[in-house]
C-alpha cells in the first residue's frame, strides 16, 4: 500500500503546528485529517463512513503488565471497530515498530499522517533547490542551496563535503518523479530561443548553449561540425 497527502495546510497553534489535509491510499482519496496543534491526537475522518463497521486488530502495551528487565512493558492484542479504510491503514500502520531512545512504539494512522504532511511540506520547500546537511564539531547543520537537484550537484556537494556530507534532503523527501519533472522545467526555459547540446566527453547533466532557435537544419548541422551525443531541445520534444 502506498499513502499520500495532498492539499496541506499549516498554521501556527497554541501547542505547535495545526495542519489538514486529504489523506490518499493508492491514489484513492479515503479520508479527510486535521490536527489542531492542541496537544491532542489527530482527527481522521474515514469516507467510507457508511460501510459497515469491521473488526482492527492490532497491538498495545500492556500497561496492566510490570515492565521487564529492560523497561518495556509486554504487548498484547488489542481488537476494536472500524470502517474498512481505517482496518487497512491501523493494521498496516501498527506492522511497522520504530524504536526511540531504547523504546518499543508501534506506529498509528495519526503519526503517519503526520509524517507524510512533514514530507509534504518539505517537498515543497525543495522545489528548485537542494537541500543537505552535513557534520559540523559534532552537530548536524542543514543548508538550502538555490540550486535544482540533480545528479552533478550531488556529486559536487560529495566532493567538497566527503565524509562530512550527512544525507542531501531532496533524496528522501523528493520523489524521483518530481525531481525529473523539476529537470524538465527547468531544460524547457533554458531552451526557449536557444538550442542545448552535449558533445562527446561532456558530463552528464552539461550541455552547451547555441544562441540560435532549435530547427531540424541547425541541428544537422552541429552534427556535422560537433561529436552531439544528444541535443536537448529534442529530448524535451520526445518527453
Amino acid at each position: 500500500m502506498n499513502y499520500s497527502v495532498k492539499n496541506v495546510k499549516s498554521w501556527m497553534a497554541r501547542d505547535g503546528i495545526g495542519t489538514t489535509c486529504t489523506l490518499y491510499r493508492d491514489g484513492k482519496k479515503v479520508a479527510m485529517c486535521r490536527d489542531d496543534g492542541n496537544g491532542g491526537e489527530m482527527d481522521i475522518d474515514w469516507l467510507d463512513y457508511k460501510e459497515p463497521r469491521v473488526d482492527i486488530n492490532v497491538t498495545i502495551s500492556d500497561y496492566d503488565a510490570e515492565k521487564d528487565e529492560n523497561g518495556e512493558r509486554p504487548e498484547k492484542a488489542h481488537t476494536y471497530k472500524g470502517t474498512p479504510e481505517q482496518k487497512l491503514m491501523a493494521e498496516w500502520a501498527n506492522a511497522q515498530v520504530t524504536v526511540y531512545h531504547g523504546t518499543k512504539l508501534r506506529r498509528d494512522a495519526g503519526w503517519v499522517v503526520s509524517e507524510l504532511c512533514d514530507a509534504y511540506e518539505m517537498a515543497k520547500k525543495l522545489k528548485n533547490k537542494t537541500g543537505f546537511v552535513v557534520l559540523e564539531n559534532g552537530q548536524e547543520v542543514q543548508y538550502t542551496m538555490n540550486t535544482p537537484y540533480t545528479a552533478k550537484v550531488e556529486a559536487d556537494l560529495k566532493a567538497e563535503y566527503g565524509d562530512k556530507l550527512v544525507k542531501i534532503l531532496n533524496t528522501e523527501y523528493v520523489s524521483d518523479e518530481q525531481v525529473e519533472k523539476q529537470r524538465l522545467a527547468k531544460l524547457k526555459r533554458k531552451c526557449k530561443g536557444k538550442t542545448l547540446i552535449r558533445i562527446k566527453g561532456d558530463d552528464e547533466g552539461t550541455y552547451r548553449i547555441v544562441n540560435s532557435p532549435y530547427t531540424h537544419e541547425l541541428a544537422k548541422m552541429l552534427r556535422v561540425k560537433y561529436e552531439v551525443v544528444e541535443i536537448i531541445n529534442e529530448t524535451l520534444m520526445a518527453a
